[in-house]
């Protein structure tokens, strides 16, 4: 008789997890927000407003490789993936490249933005042995032996204290992501970014496969309890060692644990809300699952319609125009990529990513 693995435990706690989408989205939005910042540029804000947007800026890429890492985790725990590898590499290879290539070419919109779809296309290449240490760790506990957790937290761990010395000794002079072309943008990418760097996310990346060799991003409800104190712990230490306000070098050692501690309140913030907000935080959080399920091209999306209101500049004119402006630039692209996931499905750039490097479906 054959095993039916759709019905078993790991199919099951291997699926496409909402709570994933939701922390995507959450993430996308906190991009788009901040890749509007510049429009308010003639307001005068206040010290509370100040640390709110460099707090939503600073979020939005790590949470984003968290979320990417617990996803990776589970399609690598997948029975088909651990029968044929090999295959997984190449298309996680090749969909990180067509990342970085799309990544490359947004940039020729020469938008104000630090492009950050290159170092997310680099981060899915380097993640792949932590995804595949993290699927194998689910595999192996579903029957009992949590060795390879274990040693996917020790990893964790060394990444987080690694990242900020390997950037700092190697790539200490930074480079400004999506201006530089050729092999100085891939080594911007990798590990020298000003604004962003594959090394810096790795942690984060790991970290997110651990939560979900766990089973919590399966249950928001348990996350929230468990992300909540962690994160007030953290909180405590950057307030006392001020690393929240701003630090001499992005990626070091204060830099990595200020962004520790924001993407740990967003996970206890966005858990919190899927598991406690009862009925009306229901279609909330519902909508922020639909742009995470389509975050590329949602991302692509904002950047083409901010070209033009760039160009416009009525919104240097008037405070309520760069307000105006600022909210376009978020509700557009996210109003009509709801629009498209509700009517059509996978985004336009999901679908080319998974129609080039052969994967069996759009995500």
């Amino acid at each position: 008789m054959s095993l039916d693995r759709s019905a078993t435990p790991l199919a099951t706690r291997t699926a496409r997890v909402p709570l994933l989408d939701v922390l995507r989205g959450t993430a996308i939005l906190c991009m788009l927000i901040a890749h509007g910042l510049p429009f308010l540029v003639t307001l005068t804000l206040s010290e509370p407003v100040l640390l709110l947007t460099s707090s939503i800026n600073r979020v939005a890429s790590p949470l984003f490789g968290f979320a990417m890492g617990a996803a990776a985790a589970l399609v690598w725990a997948r029975h088909e993936v651990a029968e044929d590898p090999v295959r997984r590499v190449l298309v996680d290879i090749g969909r990180g490249v067509v990342v970085y290539a799309i990544g490359v070419l947004v940039v020729e919109l020469n938008t104000w933005v630090a492009v950050v779809l290159q170092v997310l296309g680099v981060l899915m290449i380097i993640g792949i042995p932590v995804a595949a240490l993290a699927g194998a760790a689910i595999r192996r506990s579903e029957l009992g032996d949590t060795t390879l957790v274990w040693l996917l937290a020790g990893l964790t761990l060394f990444l987080f204290v690694a990242a900020p010395w390997i950037t700092g000794e190697l790539a200490p002079d930074r480079l400004s992501n999506g201006t530089t072309g050729g092999l100085e943008e891939l080594r911007a990418a990798f590990i020298a970014g000003s604004s962003y760097r594959a090394v810096s996310l790795l942690p984060f990346f790991a970290l997110g496969a651990l939560v979900a060799t766990s089973g919590l991003v399966s249950r928001p409800r348990a996350l929230a309890l468990v992300a909540t104190p962690v994160a007030a712990a953290c909180l405590l230490i950057v307030a006392a060692t001020g690393a929240l306000g701003g630090t001499e070098l992005s990626g070091d050692v204060s830099d990595q644990l200020s962004d520790l501690t924001l993407v740990l309140i967003a996970v206890a913030m966005v858990s919190g809300v899927v598991a406690f907000g009862g009925r009306p935080a229901v279609p909330v959080w519902t909508w922020v699952a639909d742009l995470g399920a389509i975050a590329l091209s949602v991302y692509v999306l904002q950047l083409i319609v901010l070209r033009p209101l760039m160009d416009w500049q009525g919104w240097l004119t008037s405070e309520w125009l760069a307000m105006l402006s600022l909210a376009a630039l978020v509700v557009v692209p996210s109003v009509v990529m709801i629009a498209w996931r509700r009517i059509l499905g996978a985004g336009p750039l999901e679908r080319l990513v998974a129609l080039v490097t052969g994967g069996r479906r759009a995500t």
